[in-house]
């Protein structure tokens, strides 16, 4: 867990002419094109230390009562550390605080990891969208040699 205070933890929201940090939502393994429609609708947290870029989240209203996590990627030299913990709580506050009463994160079957993670940052299963990926994605798509076929939704109530 990232606590002392050399290794300081900063989850900044960035206004409209901050620089995004792509090289972190690259890992999340979603195309440019994707992200260049997408990002104007969100709201982005970063997790920086020492100026440093960490982690990065993408929230998107979903509608008027529920805040989508869109991305969540972290850096591979901090995982295991705490930081998209941290992310999620401050999603948690600002949501809270615009008046969101739930955050909703979608995944992939073949995101076992992520799943369980997000299961035990409190969200639950609510819904499953059957063959989304093989219907929306012209190239087959794996993770971990798992084929991504349907997607998750899980909910969290704030």
């Amino acid at each position: 867990m990232i606590s002392s205070s050399t290794d300081r933890l900063d989850i900044i929201a960035l206004e409209e002419d901050d620089p995004i940090p792509m090289e972190l939502l690259a890992l999340t393994d979603a195309s440019p094109e994707f992200l260049r429609v997408y990002l104007p609708c969100c709201f982005i947290l970063v997790a920086k230390q020492e100026d440093v870029n960490i982690g990065v989240m993408t929230l998107c209203p979903e509608n008027r009562e529920k805040m989508e996590v869109g991305h969540l990627a972290v850096h591979p030299a901090f995982r295991r550390q705490g930081v998209a913990r941290l992310l999620l709580e401050e999603a948690r506050r600002r949501a809270l605080r615009l008046g969101y009463k739930s955050l909703q994160v979608c995944i992939s079957n073949a995101h076992t990891k992520s799943f369980q993670r997000y299961q035990q940052y409190g969200f639950a299963l609510t819904d499953v969208r059957w063959h989304y990926y093989t219907d929306h994605y012209p190239q087959p798509i794996e993770e971990d040699g798992i084929p991504c076929r349907h997607q998750f939704v899980l909910n969290k109530s704030i």
